[in-house]
């Protein structure tokens, strides 16, 4: 998702995208932890997706 598109949502909607996104973080951490996953570069997708949605939501769009 890119930083356009962020920006056409509504501020209420992109709060519950960042918790859903950081819900999905933590589960793929635990999952990795558990041994079950190999996914480094999906982790770090997530990380930069929630931090260009709160940087929107700070910019106060």
């Amino acid at each position: 998702m890119n930083v356009k598109e962020l920006r056409e949502k509504k501020s209420a909607d992109l709060v519950k995208l960042a918790r859903e996104k950081q819900e999905e973080l933590q589960k793929l951490r635990f999952s990795m932890a558990g041994g079950k996953g190999k996914s480094g570069e999906n982790v770090r997708s997530l990380r930069r997706t929630i931090a260009r949605i709160q940087t929107v939501i700070k910019e106060g769009v």
